[in-house]
Parts: C-alpha cells; sequence; structure tokens
C-alpha cells in the first residue's frame, strides 16, 4: 500500500511540472513582442514614404502640355512644367535645337546652321557613311571634325511640326554653311561639338493673342545670356514663333 502511494505521488509531481513547462512555452517574450512591433511599425512607414514619393511624381507628370494657361504670368508649377517635361527631354532633342544662338524675330528666319548643325539630332536622324565622307573630302577637303547629315525632306518636316512651315516657306538663313553631295541629295555639317544645350525656363508669360513667350537662360554658361523665345499651341505640340536675346 505504502508504495502504491508513493507512486501515486511521483506521478502527480511529474504531471504538475508538464504542466508549468507547458505554461512557460506559451508565455510570450515581451522584447521580442516589441521587436517585432517595431519592424513592422518600420516596414510601414518605409511603405508610405514610398507611397509619398510616387504620389508627387505623379502630381508631376499630371500637368498636361495643352493645359489651357490663363492670360498673365504663368505659374511656377507651369514654368517647371515647360523645363522639365517639354524642353530638355532625350527623346525631343529637336525642341532644344529652336533656342539659344539660333536668333529669329519671325520663324521664316531661323539660323538653319544652327538648328539643324546636328542634323535633326535624334529624330530619325540619318547616319552618314564612309562612301559619303570620301566624297565630301574629294570635294571639300579632309573632315577632321565631326560630320552630320540632314536632308531637305527632314528639315521639312521638323519644320513642319514645330514651326509651322516647310523648308520652301523659309528664308534659308545660313544654309550656305552647309557641304552638298548630289548623290545623296543630302546636306551636311561639320562640327566639332556633337552634343546639345539644356536651358533653365526662367519665367513665362500668356498673352491675349494664345501665345506664350518664355524667359530662359543656358544650363550651362556662366555668365548665362537671357533669351526670349515665343510659342503658341497648335495640336498637340508647340510651334516656335520667334527667339532673341534679352539679357547678356
Amino acid at each position: 500500500m505504502t508504495n502504491k502511494r508513493l507512486l501515486i505521488t511521483l506521478l502527480a509531481l511529474v504531471m504538475l511540472l508538464l504542466v508549468g513547462c507547458q505554461s512557460n512555452d506559451e508565455t510570450p517574450n515581451n522584447d521580442d513582442s516589441e521587436t517585432q512591433q517595431q519592424e513592422t511599425q518600420q516596414d510601414d512607414t518605409q511603405q508610405n514614404d514610398t507611397q509619398l514619393d510616387i504620389n508627387t511624381e505623379d502630381t508631376q507628370l499630371s500637368i498636361p502640355s495643352d493645359v489651357e494657361d490663363a492670360v498673365g504670368t504663368l505659374s511656377a508649377e507651369r514654368v517647371e512644367w515647360f523645363e522639365k517635361y517639354y524642353f530638355n527631354l532625350p527623346e525631343k532633342k529637336m525642341r532644344n535645337m529652336f533656342l539659344g544662338y539660333t536668333e529669329y524675330t519671325t520663324a521664316k528666319d531661323i539660323v538653319f546652321h544652327h538648328t539643324f548643325h546636328h542634323g535633326v539630332f535624334g529624330e530619325n536622324q540619318t547616319p552618314v557613311s564612309n562612301a559619303e565622307i570620301q566624297l565630301l573630302e574629294q570635294y571639300y577637303g579632309p573632315c577632321n571634325l565631326d560630320v552630320s547629315k540632314v536632308t531637305i525632306a527632314e528639315m521639312d518636316a521638323a519644320l513642319q511640326t514645330y514651326a509651322g512651315l516647310s523648308y520652301e516657306e523659309t528664308n534659308k538663313v545660313g544654309m550656305n554653311s552647309f557641304y552638298y553631295l548630289e548623290e545623296y541629295d543630302a546636306y551636311y555639317y561639320m562640327g566639332g561639338d556633337s552634343s546639345y544645350g539644356t536651358y533653365d525656363i526662367l519665367s513665362g508669360e500668356k498673352h491675349a493673342d494664345g501665345t506664350i513667350t518664355l524667359q530662359y537662360c543656358s544650363a550651362h554658361d556662366i555668365p548665362a545670356n537671357v533669351y526670349e523665345v515665343t510659342i503658341r499651341k497648335v495640336g498637340d505640340e508647340y510651334q516656335f514663333l520667334s527667339n532673341i536675346r534679352v539679357e547678356e
């Protein structure tokens, strides 16, 4: 009888020990819980920050190019739009070629050797072959500088898009700076710089006749000359009416 009672007592103690161990395993560690909560909060914060950045970018991109500007001074946001989302775009370099040194008071007097000395710069530009280089050297002498090529059809298409004129409607200012090859019916320009200028848009104004004037300067020249370009919205594009220097 005594041995039986002792055995029952030992079994009861073992059961109590097992229950106690299970209770300890189920009790959460406060430090681990707090750490997990902090990590979750950090992840939520990073996600919110990313969402904020995306929303900010979407807001900038959502300003449409065909917005109806009110007559008067353009807002800072609108000026910024012209600088970031109309000019200075790698896929639309020809827009910048109607700015800067190519000064003109009417689109008919656009200076060709400034506007097209890189051909049609990035927009279906035709490469120059070795055979063309050989002919240029045969007719005009050594080609020691970069050579770009442009055809009348290419210039005509660019002028129709950005000036509302055909090649024949212009005064062909500066065309005598190109070399012509009859064999390819193309014009060639030799120059030492294959880059194009980028510009800071300083201010703008919408006029009652629907035109917009933008004052701008080179993003690289110091001191920078200030120019004023006049444009008009036509369809899905702006066309250039004049470009003059207003301050040195």
